[in-house]
């Protein structure tokens, strides 16, 4: 299972992207639950940028905090 943190505007843009968006099986207030392959879930919220977190699984949260953490690297030389 994957959790994922909406901020206000990550809320906004769940609307708006529509295209290979999980179903989620639970909502909590601005908390999304989802039964998704975990690849498909990073690469989905990958856009959300910093409007969306992956609370777990570990996994995931890992892999898109090493993604963004190249993103700033690279933009920072």
């Amino acid at each position: 299972d994957v959790e994922v943190e909406f901020t206000e505007r990550g809320l906004v843009l769940w609307r708006i992207y529509i295209h290979d968006r999980p179903k989620p099986y639970k909502i909590e207030k601005n908390h999304y639950f989802f039964r998704a392959d975990l690849f498909h879930v990073a690469i989905y919220f990958y856009k959300f940028g910093i409007e969306a977190k992956i609370v777990s699984p570990v996994e995931v949260k890992e892999f898109m905090k090493n993604r963004f953490k190249e993103a700033f690297e690279m933009y920072n030389k």
